[in-house]
């Protein structure tokens, strides 16, 4: 039994953690990445506790961004698409925001 209460056995965390299919599976992005011939370092899966503080701080940092814009830039589909891309653009995200928060 896991110290919140739930049995390790049932949990699907566990269980996934366990399977020796998922162990060394690569994920769709480090599949594609690599045939692009590009290394792409993650985490485990199903272990995000270990991913890192920096990408928690990036996607809060882009959050507030959109949050803090008008409802006017939200209303259409285009609109919308749009400023999510400029919220995780290079203008909000800049490389010294990313490099603080890691």
């Amino acid at each position: 039994e896991s110290g919140s209460g739930r049995v390790d056995k049932f949990s699907l965390n566990y269980l996934i953690r366990k399977n020796v299919d998922f162990l060394h599976e690569k994920t769709l992005l480090q599949h594609n990445g690599e045939s692009l011939g590009w290394i792409i370092d993650r985490s485990p899966k199903c272990t995000p506790e270990i991913a890192g503080d920096g990408i928690e701080f990036d996607w809060a940092c882009a959050k507030m961004y959109y949050r803090k814009q008008p409802r006017t830039r939200k209303k259409s589909k285009k609109d919308f698409e749009s400023l999510v891309k400029e919220s995780l653009g290079k203008g909000v995200l800049t490389l010294a925001r990313t490099r603080k928060f890691s």
